[in-house]
This record gives C-alpha cells, structure tokens and sequence, in this order.
C-alpha cells in the first residue's frame, strides 16, 4: 500500500477529523471525471478536510485507488500528475479486473463475481488501513462511493445525533442467504459510517482476514458465499452481525428520506421539496453540478430520531423521521 506525494505524514498526524472516508475507485476516465466533480462541489463545503484548507475540517476524504488488469497493473501515466494537485489518494495492493456482466453506473445487477470479490478486498483493505493509519481520535471510518452527492453539512449533524458508541450509520436493509429464511442485515456502503470499534472487529477477524489476502480462486467460491463476499456491504453485515454476533451493535437507519437514489421526477423539484435528503446516490454527471447550485442547506437546527427496536436477530436500530430539522 502506497500514498500519492506527501500524503502519508499529514494523514498520520490527523487528529481533529470527526469521521475518514474511504472511498475505493478504479483508474478509468469515468471514475476519474467523478472524482474531479466531486472535488469541486460536495467536497468544497468548508466542513471538508482538504489540500485547499490545509485539510482542517471534520470530514477527510481519502479514494483508495488501485491500477488495472488492462493497463498491466500498472497506473495511468497521467494519473499522478492530476493526484498531485489534492492530495488525498492512497493506493491499494490489489489489481482491478474486467468486468464480466453489461452492469453500468446506476443499475442494480453485480459486476462479475470476481470484480464483486475485488471491490470486497478492496473494503477490507481500505478498513485495516483506516484503523492502522488514523489515530482513535478519528471516531469514524466512512465507506463511501465517488456516484455520491453529499450535503456535508447536514451529514455531519446526523452523526451528531445518535449515541457514539457501537454505531454504524447508513441506510439499512435486510438480505436474505440463498437457500435459507436467515436475514443478513447490513447498511449499503455508498455511505456507510460505522464506528471505529465496529471497523476494528472486522478488520481484526481471522477468517475473514485469511479469505480476503489470499489470491482469488473459484475453489474458494464456497467460502465466498458463505462470507456474503460477492457484495462487499453484504460481507460487512455477516461478519458483524453473524460472523461475530457483534454485542451491543446500534445500526442507525437514515431511510430513503434521508439517502436517495433513483430519483425519476426532474432534479430541481425533487431538491427544492426535499431538504432534508443527505445523499443523493447513483447520480449522472451532470448532476453534481446541478445539486450544488440548487442545494440550500440549513447548517441550523437538529435532526428528528427516535429510537425503535425490531423483533428479530441483532437489530437495534436508531432511526431518523421524515421531516424538517428541529429548531
């Protein structure tokens, strides 16, 4: 694992972030012109840790990069010289692979099972890093993706909100193991902000541990399923919650007010009748840009919870309620 310039003395002395995001990329022009527009739009808000503020702030963004099988594991020559300029990359030890499906940006369908088991190794990785590299001053460890638009303003008051301890923050949603009524429940991991213990026992697991450094092999597909690893949130949720029946585990549910995707009425009206949405997920190109400048957020006020406990195996959860921020 490698960091891009100086980055790796500054992230070592980071103290004062409430929440590192790790956000694993791929070394493409697609993902390349995302990374830049959200640089340039949800990351430009003052509570954001970057190269421009001396990376003062509460949230540091980091993308966890790795170079591709097509480029012979090798980066784009042009890529350090762009990294340069924000200083917030680090590199994993681990090669991005072709796809196998005709999935794009925005569909629900997998990759191909061993691009999946990638970006499951990739989560791992980005996970050990953040907990090895950044101090327990850092509270959380965030899971993000780079089709994301984030009011960060409002994120960060959501996190404010509910007990600190034994957290892990995202939409969430149950799934059920193939050929068995068992529920793995887990938040998606386009935002998911679990707490630093929570990250600590995952990265910490032997099994899981053993799995994700050995090479990818189709004889070791049955030990993939059985670690949910053809989704990397998915793999999260059973080593937490099955795996390691994580004790007192408070899974804080935003709900689809809160983090939004597919939105299908036109981007103006939606933001304009929904305040309240923190996360806009899977958006197109062009929408970074558009929610910036239509995007009033009320760093005033506290959002509305409550807590609610589900009937059913390891599911505490805090919820948030539809509606304005409280006064």
């Amino acid at each position: 694992m490698r960091f891009v310039y100086n980055a790796e003395e500054r992230i070592g002395e980071s103290e004062g972030h409430f929440v590192v995001a790790g956000i694993p990329s791929i070394d493409n022009d697609e993902r390349f012109r995302r990374r830049k527009l959200q640089r340039e739009t949800c990351w430009s808000y003052s509570e954001v840790a970057r190269k421009v503020n001396n990376f003062t702030g509460k949230l540091l963004i980091i993308y966890a990069l790795s170079p591709h099988t097509n480029n012979n594991c090798e980066l784009r020559n042009f890529f350090e010289q762009d990294e340069e300029l924000n200083q917030d990359v680090i590199i994993l030890p681990v090669c991005d692979v072709n796809l196998t499906t005709n999935k794009k940006i925005g569909d629900t369908c997998n990759w191909g099972w061993e691009a999946e088991l990638t970006m499951s190794r990739k989560t791992y990785m980005w996970f050990k890093f953040a907990v090895e590299i950044f101090k327990p001053s850092n509270h959380y460890i965030m899971k993000a993706d780079d089709d994301i638009f984030m009011r960060v303003p409002l994120y960060l008051k959501h996190l404010e909100v509910p007990p600190r301890e034994k957290l892990n923050m995202g939409r969430a949603i149950g799934y059920y193991k193939d050929f068995s009524n068992e529920i793995t429940w887990h938040t998606i991991g386009y935002a998911s902000t679990p707490q630093r213990d929570v990250v600590k026992e995952i990265v910490d697991y032997e099994s899981l541990k053993k799995l994700i450094r050995s090479p990818i092999k189709f004889r070791n597909f049955e030990q993939y399923m059985d670690f949910r690893a053809l989704n990397e949130d998915i793999m999260v949720g059973e080593v937490i919650r099955i795996k390691l029946k994580f004790k007192g585990l408070l899974t804080v549910d935003t709900k689809d007010c809160h983090y939004v995707m597919y939105i299908k009425i036109p981007l103006f009206h939606f933001i304009s009748q929904h305040l309240d949405v923190v996360i806009f997920y899977q958006i197109a190109l062009q929408d970074y840009i558009h929610i910036q400048r239509i995007n009033p957020v009320r760093r005033n006020g506290k959002p509305k919870a409550q807590i609610t406990t589900v009937s059913g195996r390891h599911r505490d959860t805090f919820d948030f309620q539809k509606g304005s921020l409280q006064a």
